[in-house]
């Protein structure tokens, strides 16, 4: 009987041990007979990040944080994620780290880098992607209230010493500055409405006047376009070949009549030498003459003969002249 008692009493502590170690790990999120995904996230700090907080996708959870340590060159820690079920993770996905209440409670959030690109992850090197057949994740750590504690009194000195920066910088004298700005801002803005209003008229005027050469200036265009057709016109028509045929004959005979001109240029140019010589034969003898050399010049001894030779000389003096002043009386050309 007493044997009985004991058993009992073993059986039922026995019990009592199985099953607050069974609710125990119940209650950590172990599943007994289901297969589970292992993943591993290297992180550079896990914030309050404890061992069997929550795993999460797109809200609902999956899993729970089985193991946090610290790698042995302490420059990542290595969280270990227990996921229920099989789970095939996309290439780009990642994990972030964050609080899931306000009592302090944390949890590992599964997400694609795409949702949001603009935080920092952790990389992890290619060569260690897959170690052991276990995938190795990077990951994102948010901060916690303390940080954000932090940030706030940081930000809250910055925006003190930017006062105190403005209220030196912007005394009373300044807002004087600034008003008196101001208001020559709206002198000078309405002085310039003044002066558009006043120039308002002249500017219609230079528009209609270039209107006006717009309008000449179509018109010009369209009297040389009637010129390009009529020009075309005489292209097409064939007449151009003709007269450009009795371009090049008339040129050639202008050329044989030029020939003609320096021909007679020429031999006019050997009479007029002749005539000079003729001059000069004529001054030579006259001053021989005058001079009493030879017989003429004793002939000129004589009055009567004297007066007679003058006046034959003077005549031919004016034979010269209008010899050199209408050389056609004397000396016909025959061009053509």
């Amino acid at each position: 009987m007493k044997g009985r008692k004991e058993l009992l009493v073993g059986s039922v502590v026995l019990l009592g041990i199985v099953t607050a170690v069974v609710g125990t790990l119940w209650l950590q999120g172990r599943r007994f007979g289901s297969t589970e995904t292992e993943v591993h996230v290297l992180m550079r700090d896990v914030g309050q990040l404890s061992i069997g907080n929550t795993v999460t996708f797109r809200g609902v959870s999956i899993g729970r944080v089985g193991d946090i340590i610290v790698e042995d060159n302490g420059a990542a820690v290595r969280i270990q994620l227990l996921l229920d079920g099989d789970w095939i993770l996309d290439e780009d996905a990642v994990v972030v780290l964050a609080p899931a209440s306000m009592f302090g409670d944390w949890q590992a959030e599964i997400i694609t880098r795409s949702q949001f690109p603009q935080y920092d992850y952790s990389e992890v090197p290619s060569d260690v992607q897959v170690t052991g057949g276990v995938r190795i994740l990077g990951g994102y750590v948010l901060p916690d209230l303390s940080r954000l504690t932090a940030v706030a009194d940081e930000v809250a000195q910055n925006v003190a010493s930017l006062t105190d920066r403005f209220d030196r910088a912007f005394g009373e004298e300044t807002a004087d500055q600034i008003t008196q700005a101001i208001t020559n801002m709206e002198e000078f803005t309405a002085t310039l409405r003044r002066l558009v209003d006043e120039q308002s008229d002249e500017f219609l005027g230079i528009a209609d006047d270039v209107q006006n050469a717009t309008s000449e200036i179509a018109s010009v265009l369209e009297t040389a376009r009637g010129s390009l057709e009529r020009i075309d016109a005489l292209l097409a028509s064939g007449d151009l070949d003709s007269i450009l045929v009795n371009t090049k004959v008339i040129t050639a005979e202008l050329s044989g009549v030029s020939g003609d001109i320096s021909a007679a240029s020429q031999s006019l140019s050997g009479t007029l030498t002749l005539a000079d010589s003729t001059f000069l034969s004529l001054n030579r003898i006259s001053t021989r003459l005058e001079n009493g050399d030879g017989s003429l010049g004793r002939l000129l001894s004589d009055t009567l003969l004297g007066g007679r030779i003058e006046s034959l000389v003077e005549e031919l003096n004016l034979l010269m002249e209008d010899l050199r002043a209408n050389p056609s009386k004397y000396v016909r050309l025959s061009i053509f």
